[in-house]
């Protein structure tokens, strides 16, 4: 009965290539291997808009943002498959070594209230809320979308500073809790950082000490 319950929650194929999956998670193990890991260690110098002032102390991502990994979000976020979000987190757990952070709370980029609608579910906080269970952080949504945007993908690479700036600001009832503290900040994808990086820039106006970003994916060019 298990079993059969299972079956029907989850898939029996790999999001990425289609065929039949031996293990147990949205990935074939040869998929799986051919999954491009970010190096950390780089940092964000070379994935974002230089003339933006950074706001950001730190950036993490996991993987690289390509075709395979392009599938799997569009599983997550298009078809709603929101126990990709499982496989997600066990490679950020794999990948970014938190014991290298003091995080007071974990918040996420949020959705304009329009689009969480349509969508049902805001992609990067349900990454955020079940990472902080297992770090034993508290999540907080301290963020708001004020306006609707172009999506980031839609708009060239010089622009999209300029599509963010404006577009968020803080829950009042919440920014007493800001003062002096660290902050993860989780999103699904980085592209020049433009949203991080904006919404970082919120956090440290309103007295946040440090802020540290994760994304999933890391796009590898600038366009």
């Amino acid at each position: 009965m298990l079993k059969t319950i299972e079956r029907l929650l989850f898939p029996e194929f790999c999001y990425i290539c289609g065929r039949d999956k031996t293990d147990d998670f949205v990935v074939c193990g040869e998929c799986g291997q051919n999954l491009h890991y970010f190096d950390n260690s780089i940092g964000m110098s070379a994935h974002r808009d230089e003339s933006m002032p950074v706001f950001i102390d730190r950036m993490n991502a996991v993987f690289i943002y390509d075709k395979h990994i392009r599938k799997l979000f569009y599983q997550y976020k298009s078809m709603g498959k929101k126990h990709v979000a499982d496989y997600f987190l066990d490679q950020i757990l794999k990948q970014i070594d938190f014991s290298l952070y003091d995080i007071d709370f974990i918040s996420f980029v949020p959705l304009h209230w329009t689009k969480k609608i349509k969508r049902g579910f805001n992609q990067s906080q349900l990454i955020a809320k079940k990472l902080g269970l297992i770090l034993n952080v508290e999540n907080v949504n301290f963020l708001i979308k004020n306006r609707t945007t172009k999506a980031q993908k839609d708009v060239n690479f010089a622009d999209r500073h300029i599509n963010a700036i404006g577009s968020y600001s803080i829950f009042r009832s919440k920014a007493h809790l800001l003062k002096d503290v660290s902050i993860l900040l989780v999103d699904d994808v980085f592209t020049t950082g433009a949203t991080l990086n904006e919404c970082a820039r919120i956090f440290k106006k309103n007295g946040v000490k440090n802020v540290f970003s994760l994304t999933v994916g890391i796009t590898n060019d600038k366009k």
